[in-house]
């Protein structure tokens, strides 16, 4: 393949070449089993995805194993594909989809669906499993999203249930086995069906499914040697997972559900995979990532390690999303020990009394404390994470947003004179699927937009940005996230219309979802907005994520959800 004269006039062509460094390119012909490792984003957003990378250099450890990967083109380059008749290729070989044993899609947002049925199609893989043969790749997915398989059912042939490290393996002994036997696809679907997290829709009879832990995190593989990509990612630096799970119980938060029992990584371990890390790769960049960092019982330690082991090499740390209301005494040190690039404080709503209902009991004291604290450390920004729409919610409690909003600002303005610079992202409350929440449906349009407005007319200040959700996004991904198998055939013709990139503002086409929908007598906002009984089947009730149906209804009724 000329791939320099198929890039021609493609922006950010880096994207499609591959070769960077510390990736991995196998023989093809000598290594038995060729796995295609897919996000349905763009490269810059797949290649920050923690899940890839791990299961990249796990997989490539094996000697009878490739692995390669590839992402979702841009729209310049899904044309220039089509035009050509050059089917969708991995970087590493430049081989097409469909030269590969098995395809493996992440799943982390419900708005990529599309654009994994046209990975699919671009690959010349068949997007329905009904209509694949014994030539054709077997089509696996895992991720967050599959804790609801039902909308993607039709499409995807194996469904990975929780953490994947292990499953994975198990999978492909037996996948090994039965190819050199030349077993066809019903065969080896058959014989993988009792690997425990694994969902095969084509052989389930109604049982459940349990997800899989990786119990010891701390002796899991880890990769040091991460790819280094050619052009900026999401997250462009050495990230080091020191924590799986969350000891908090916010009602609201999937991941929480998802991701459950709470496993540590210990300082030693942590230390020993940064070192590595940043040896194999010459960032100057530590991320120290987990649902909920300011929960490790050894955080300041861990910082003030990596600050003593790297003193004046001009390397930093930073702690994404950290949520410090909790730190206490620990939060002077923590501030002084990492980079100063912005904290961020999740309060989710205005009220103590909303919050309680959600159990995210944050007192706006120890916000405005650990705000101080970090004014007079030298922070300029702050970014703060609400929800709108939630149940029950008042004007008071929009107006109590505002409120922490103005008091943050002119915290600062006491300490050294000058305001604050802030950014609220306001995000639209979505019920999500295995939480408390799930048998709730959204707000209506137009209650949310008229908040929206309200929050911009009482923000007063002029270094206080809002950033809200797009409510068309937001009801899309409340439709997906709780739909059920009809959606299979709703996503399919979406994908027909034209809908790529669902995700990203400019490229959403609400009108042909909307139209998606009607097709088969279904409204995308009846399915974002309906409510389920407690006592109702609901379509991914066979899913088992270690937590009972009768907990999340004990849950939603301290919630104040009712039948």
């Amino acid at each position: 393949m000329n791939i320099d004269k198929l890039l021609e006039g493609i922006q950010k062509p880096a994207r499609y070449i591959g070769g960077e460094y510390n990736s991995i390119r196998k023989p093809w012909e000598k290594t038995a089993v060729k796995i295609c490792l897919s996000y349905p984003d763009i490269y810059e957003v797949g290649m920050s995805y923690l899940g890839g990378k791990i299961l990249y250099h796990l997989l490539n450890r094996e000697s009878d194993i490739l692995c390669e990967r590839v992402f979702a083109p841009w729209p310049d380059m899904e044309a220039r594909l089509r035009e050509t008749n050059i089917p969708l290729f991995s970087l590493e070989s430049r081989r097409p989809l469909g030269d590969f044993d098995i395809i493996g899609f992440s799943f982390g947002y419900e708005l990529t669906y599309t654009n994994f049925l046209n990975m699919l199609d671009l690959g010349g893989i068949p997007i329905f499993s009904k209509e694949r043969k014994s030539l054709h790749p077997i089509v696996i997915a895992g991720g967050p999203c599959v804790f609801n398989p039902a909308p993607l059912s039709e499409f995807v042939d194996v469904f990975f249930i929780g953490e994947a490290e292990e499953a994975i393996h198990e999978f492909l002994e037996i996948y090994k086995k039965l190819k050199t036997k030349g077993a066809g696809r019903e065969e080896t679907l058959k014989a993988t069906e009792g690997i425990e997290g694994l969902y095969i829709p084509s052989m389930h009879k109604g049982y459940k499914i349990e997800k899989r832990v990786i119990e010891n995190l701390e002796n899991s593989f880890y990769p040091v040697k991460p790819i280094v990509p050619f052009i900026r990612t999401i997250h462009d630096r050495v990230a080091i997972e020191i924590m799986r799970g969350c000891p908090n119980k916010c009602r609201f938060c999937q991941a929480k559900f998802l991701y459950k029992p709470l496993r540590l990584r210990s300082k030693s371990k942590i230390s020993e995979l940064v070192k590595h890390s940043l040896e194999n790769t010459g960032y100057e960049q530590v991320s120290f990532l987990s649902l909920s960092s300011s929960n490790h019982p050894h955080l300041i330690d861990i910082i003030n390690t990596f600050n003593k082991d790297f003193s004046g090499r001009g390397i930093s740390v930073s702690i994404p999303s950290l949520k410090i209301e909790k730190l206490s005494a620990r939060l002077p040190n923590l501030i002084a020990a990492i980079r100063k690039t912005g904290f961020t404080f999740a309060p989710e709503a205005g009220t103590l009394n909303l919050r309680k209902r959600l159990n995210k009991q944050i007192e706006t004291d120890e916000l405005f404390r650990a705000a101080r604290e970090a004014f007079k450390s030298g922070w300029r920004r702050l970014k703060l994470y609400f929800m709108i729409g939630l149940p029950d919610e008042s004007v008071k409690d929009l107006e109590g947003i505002a409120e922490i909003a103005h008091k943050l600002s002119d915290l600062k303005k006491e300490i050294d004179g000058k305001p604050a610079e802030l950014t609220l992202s306001i995000n639209n409350f979505i019920p999500k699927p295995h939480t408390p929440f799930q048998w709730l449906g959204m707000e209506e349009e137009e209650k949310l937009a008229a908040k929206q407005n309200y929050l911009k007319k009482i923000i007063r200040y002029r270094r206080i940005k809002l950033d809200f959700q797009n409510i068309n996004l937001s009801f899309l991904e409340s439709a997906i996230s709780r739909g059920d198998k009809r959606l299979n055939n709703v996503i399919f013709n979406a994908w027909r219309r034209g809908a790529r990139f669902d995700s990203w503002r400019e490229f959403l086409k609400i009108d042909a979802w909307e139209k998606a929908f009607s097709d088969y007598n279904l409204s995308l906002y009846t399915y974002a907005r309906r409510r389920f009984r407690f006592d109702e089947s609901l379509p991914w009730d066979f899913i088992d994520t270690g937590t009972t149906k009768e907990y999340l209804i004990e849950e939603a009724k301290k919630a104040g959800i009712g039948e």
